[in-house]
């Protein structure tokens, strides 16, 4: 599958919900792309998509720049948007599963992202959904 690849449906679930998903590579620039795409996206369901591209950019960019993927990896990203919020997934490849964590001290070299993530989110998880994959959840609001 090319890392453009995706499947997105207006009415796929029901009339107040819809959702779109794809799969991102390490090539070149993954994480722009990504983050035009969410864009994009929430611009065709008219809500704000700000907080999403930011808490996507965190997520996608940990990934990459900690999660030690090779260049054949793919990571998905699904996002589901719902009466009043939306639902952001990224699956990622990882060799170890290891819950990552915001930094307690904003002045801390790592973490601080997170952090920006908790604070924007309803709600976030990090769980191993698959052996060998670790599973990112963040719920947003919809402003």
């Amino acid at each position: 599958m090319p890392s453009d690849a995706s499947a997105c449906s207006a009415s796929a679930i029901n009339a107040q919900s819809t959702a779109c998903f794809w799969v991102v590579t390490s090539d070149a620039i993954p994480v722009k792309r990504a983050r035009e795409r969410a864009l994009r996206l929430c611009a065709e369901w008219r809500v704000n998509g700000d907080g999403l591209a930011l808490v996507l950019t965190e997520l996608l960019t940990n990934a990459f720049e900690h999660g030690r993927l090779k260049a054949t990896d793919r990571v998905v990203v699904r996002i589901c948007r719902r009466l009043r919020e939306i639902e952001l997934v990224v699956v990622v490849p990882q060799a170890a599963y290891r819950i990552p964590e915001p930094a307690e001290d904003l002045n801390a070299e790592d973490g601080r992202g997170l952090t920006i993530v908790h604070a924007l989110t309803r709600e976030f998880a990090c769980i191993e959904r698959f052996p060998g994959y670790q599973t990112l959840i963040a719920v947003l609001g919809i402003t």
